[in-house]
């Protein structure tokens, strides 16, 4: 810019030095003058965009500045996004391995509940068998007692029966008695047994 405004007055003055008549030198006095007016006004015109061009640095400089704040805070965030998805996915791998665990549980308790229903039904039919045996064994019995009571009444209404065998006989059916009566209760414990199962 100063190389121009130099340039400028160099030329105007040797304009009025060489000139050959005065009005030729009146002339570029005067074009000279012009000449100044343009080159300062110029001067002013390349001033301006110099500061023009200063603030649009300054600005793009902000704008950089703030560019590379906004990145930094961008890599930051970045960053902890990192660490918490890392610490989530740590957190899910417990819960996972924490959910397995459970459904394992469950699936043992389930297969053993399982089992004991198998058991208690198996055992219930195993109980019914019992169960319809002693009711078996006990009218079997009672059928012995009506036997022997039968052939102690035809025995003494004959006199063929001893003492001794009418004693025998009464022992004989005492036993029976008494094992039915065994039976009837084992019997009714496991009625009941089965009826608490069966529940």
């Amino acid at each position: 810019m100063k190389h121009l405004i130099l340039t400028v007055f160099t030329i105007v003055c040797m304009g009025v030095t060489y000139g050959q008549d005065s009005t030729q030198a009146k002339d570029s006095v005067a074009i000279a003058q012009v000449d100044k007016k343009e080159v300062a006004i110029q001067v002013k015109d390349s001033v301006t965009t110099v500061e023009v061009d200063k603030k649009e640095d300054a600005i793009q400089v902000k704008d950089s500045v703030a560019t590379a704040e906004v990145d930094k805070k961008e890599d930051a965030i970045q960053v902890k996004d990192s660490i918490t998805t890392v610490e989530v996915d740590e957190e899910e791998d417990a819960r996972t391995i924490r959910k397995k665990e459970k459904a394992e549980k469950k699936a043992k308790k389930e297969a053993l509940a399982k089992e004991k229903a198998a058991d208690k039904i198996k055992n219930m039919g195993m109980l019914d068998k019992a169960i319809s045996s002693k009711k078996k064994s006990i009218a079997k019995d009672e059928k012995k007692i009506t036997k022997l009571e039968q052939k102690k009444a035809e025995g003494k209404n004959k006199d063929e029966l001893s003492p001794l065998d009418v004693l025998d006989l009464n022992q004989e059916i005492e036993k029976l008695k008494i094992g039915i009566n065994r039976d009837k209760e084992k019997l009714g414990k496991m009625v009941e047994k089965n009826n608490e199962d069966s529940k």
